[in-house]
């Protein structure tokens, strides 16, 4: 499953997206996300980023 979320607004042609991937399961349930990404930039140059687990430092 493909998840995004966030802004393209049509004045400043400009990205700000963020989302992720998950597996389904057999059961139609969605699992734990397996990678979590950033899109940003302009429409006619994006950039896309791979977002890093959280580190708990406890």
């Amino acid at each position: 499953m493909l998840t995004l979320g966030g802004i393209v607004p049509y004045f400043g042609r400009a990205l700000a997206l963020s989302g992720y991937l998950a597996p389904m399961g057999q059961d139609g349930q969605q699992g734990d996300a397996d990678l979590s990404f950033f899109i940003g930039g302009a429409w006619d140059s994006p950039f896309a980023a791979q977002v890093g687990p959280t580190v708990d430092f406890e």
